[in-house]
């Protein structure tokens, strides 16, 4: 039978501590760093659906004008004004912008199912849409206001200012 203890000498336990310490900063900021990251994915998806929404409306709209041009051109070959030639060939041209639409409805279905995975699929219903537009809204903030932002949501920046490295600032804000 015997008793031990162990001796810790040179302050090993007082750098564990801290070397945990650390390691929990570390994780805590990577967590904050893929919550950044993803509230910026969603973001940059929500803009791609109203993109494709936007190309949508367009291409839509083009199809309407053309079956115009599509509609006179056979009223002009029923006429004898032009041939029938260049009547299927006007005809052929609509296919063209079926197509478009038919690409671009793919395209906002896409983008809707990307944004619906950022989201988690029971978050949001499987027919969900999204409202907005693409409007310019100028910025009404000034640049040392974009420091102090970065500076509270972005992790890296921060550490890098902590550690007294001016380098991130200049390729980040100027």
């Amino acid at each position: 039978m015997g008793l031990s203890y162990l001796f810790e000498r040179g302050k090993k336990r007082q750098h564990r501590l801290q070397a945990a310490r650390d390691q929990t900063a570390v994780t805590r900021e990577q967590v904050s760093d893929s919550e950044r990251t993803l509230a910026f994915n969603v973001g940059q998806q929500f803009f791609s659906v109203l993109l494709a929404e936007s190309t949508l409306q367009f291409a839509l709209q083009d199809l309407k004008s053309f079956q115009q041009t599509v509609d006179i051109s056979e009223a002009q070959f029923k006429a004898g004004y032009i041939g029938e030639g260049d009547y299927l060939k006007i005809k052929l041209q609509l296919l063209q912008f079926q197509t478009d639409v038919s690409s671009a409805r793919l395209a906002k279905v896409q983008a809707l199912v990307g944004l619906r995975e950022l989201l988690g699929y029971d978050a949001v219903p499987a027919d969900f849409d999204v409202i907005g537009d693409l409007a310019y809204q100028p910025l009404k903030t000034g640049l040392d206001d974009l420091r102090a932002q970065a500076l509270r949501l972005r992790p890296d920046f921060r550490a890098a200012q902590l550690r007294g490295h001016g380098g991130a600032e200049s390729n980040w804000l100027g």
